[in-house]
């Protein structure tokens, strides 16, 4: 079991960074390789390059300079890049700042020349391969640390991962490919990928999946999506039970722009996911069927089964019973042969009487316990249609009782605030169905008003919790008469506008 786990994590990798869609070749190149990653990607890309017109590998100028050359310039790069990114954050730091922009200026354009040259002569840049959870989690703390905590969220999972939860929820999977030497890419995460309408309209719509291209994970997303230039944003959509890449956006927008753009695409494809839904919801319906058909098929082979063993209970009891009377008559035919005189004919009479009352009492026997498991069989009956009844009356009165319930806790939550407060907070909650409930509160307002805006709504679990994304936690929100009330919504550090997740505990 173990062996097949590692297999299916190296045939993951393997896909990701080779972009080859069908797993039967994965499997072929794999297998060829004795399931060596490294053997397999080097062997693949070799027959890449290989394959490529001999007078263009021929002409190239970088054909024979190793990839090691960029280990060279590693140590520049780094500190060139701490110099462009470097945020003054003391009155110190602001004139270091201000009297050292004409050379961050320089620096620049250094660092861009500098790394056109790189490229020229060590060839593309190709990460080495790592963990992809390694990837993801300091892509997160890098991507924070330069642009702020106001962003998407970011699905915690690799590219092949976040693809599977998009066709498993059937929702769209937006894809965001960072360059950190693009200064496109910078704009568009200070300027677009942060801004706050973005962010909302991307959470509402959208599982999100970003990662730099100088990460393993980001640049192989990127070779399967068959990207050319940064900054890079694809939009993939579930088509034909496969994952397909709708629209590619390979340009800088504005917040705007950008959203009624990523809004025409959701419109044009958002047909697919309304047929992809109707046929799961058909299917979950035609294997209720079958499962309700298999159920009833079963019921009758056992009725017939029990009616089987009956009658043939019944034959075998009516052979025993012509084999004794056979035998009887033949005892008597003997016993008469025997006893000539009156004297041995009364004995047989008195035998064969009392034979008759054994048989007699026997019958009686017999019926007594037929009526009495007749009894016991009406009083089960009886008693199970009362537990029935007394179970329905229960239901019944509990689905009132809970009715009313989510009533009075929707008489409980403060009216709405207006959109221009200063402590207005924007709660969107995503139900277990899919279904989102977006309401505002102020800061100050307790979480149990936002568990009682939850509970009020018909279609809510009974019993669950509010589970907050990142970092993931549940948040104190149900209300307990002997602990309190639970805390506000300021003090549990939700921002202007957050996106819940509602946890069923009876699931």
């Amino acid at each position: 079991m173990e062996g097949e786990h590692q297999r299916d994590q190296i045939l993951a990798h393997f896909q990701e960074a080779s972009g080859i869609d069908r797993i039967e070749e994965c499997n072929r190149i794999l297998e060829q390789n004795n399931w060596n990653l490294e053997v397999a990607l080097n062997s693949y890309l070799h027959n890449s390059v290989r394959d490529r017109p001999r007078q263009e590998r021929e002409n190239s100028p970088r054909r024979n300079i190793h990839y090691n050359s960029r280990s060279l310039v590693t140590r520049a790069f780094g500190m060139i890049q701490w110099f462009r990114s470097y945020q003054p954050q003391t009155t110190i730091g602001w004139i270091f700042y201000v009297t050292t922009l004409p050379i961050r200026m320089v620096v620049d354009n250094f660092s861009s020349i500098m790394s056109f040259v790189v490229s020229f002569f060590a060839g593309p840049y190709r990460p080495a391969i790592t963990n992809v959870d390694e990837d993801m989690s300091s892509y997160k703390r890098e991507f924070e640390e330069e642009f702020g905590a106001i962003h998407p969220n970011f699905f915690e999972g690799g590219y092949n991962q976040a693809l599977a939860a998009a066709k498993r929820e059937l929702v769209f999977l937006m894809v965001y490919i960072h360059s950190p030497d693009n200064q496109e890419s910078k704009r568009f995460c200070q300027r677009t990928l942060t801004n706050p309408n973005v962010v909302n309209y991307i959470n509402e719509n959208f599982i999100f999946w970003s990662c730099s291209v100088k990460k393993y994970a980001g640049y192989s997303a990127f070779r399967s999506l068959a990207g050319s230039r940064h900054p890079f944003t694809g939009i993939a959509v579930l088509k034909n039970n496969k994952m397909s890449l709708a629209s590619r956006i390979e340009e800088y927008l504005e917040p705007q722009p950008f959203v009624n753009r990523v809004k025409r695409v959701v419109e044009n494809n958002e047909a697919f996911l309304i047929v992809a839904r109707d046929e799961r919801n058909e299917r979950a319906l035609n294997q209720t069927i079958r499962r309700e058909q298999d159920e009833a098929f079963e019921e009758s082979l056992r009725a017939d089964r029990e009616k089987e063993e009956k009658r043939q209970r019944e034959r075998e009891a009516k052979e025993r019973l012509e084999k004794e009377i056979a035998e009887r008559e033949m005892k008597e035919k003997e016993m008469q042969e025997e006893f000539g005189d009156e004297r041995n004919e009364r004995a047989l009479n008195q035998t064969i009487r009392r034979e008759q009352d054994e048989a007699f009492e026997e019958s009686l026997r017999a019926d007594r316990e037929k009526e009495e498991k007749r009894q016991r069989e009406r009083e089960a009956k009886e008693r199970l249609e009362k537990e029935i009844a007394e179970r329905e009356m229960k239901e019944k009165e509990m689905q009132e009782e809970l009715k009313e319930r989510r009533k009075k806790a929707g008489e409980l939550v403060p009216d709405e605030p207006d959109p221009s407060h200063s402590e207005c907070v924007k709660v969107a909650v995503r139900l277990p169905d899919g279904r989102s409930l977006v309401r505002r509160f102020l800061r100050s307002h307790s979480l149990k008003y936002v568990y009682y805006f939850v509970f009020a709504d018909e279609e809510s679990p009974k019993e669950f919790e509010l589970v907050a994304s990142y970092p993931r936690r549940v948040l104190p929100c149900k209300p307990d008469e002997f602990e309190g009330d639970p805390p506000s919504i300021g003090d549990v550090g939700l921002g202007k506008s957050e996106t819940l997740f509602v946890h069923d505990l009876e699931a």
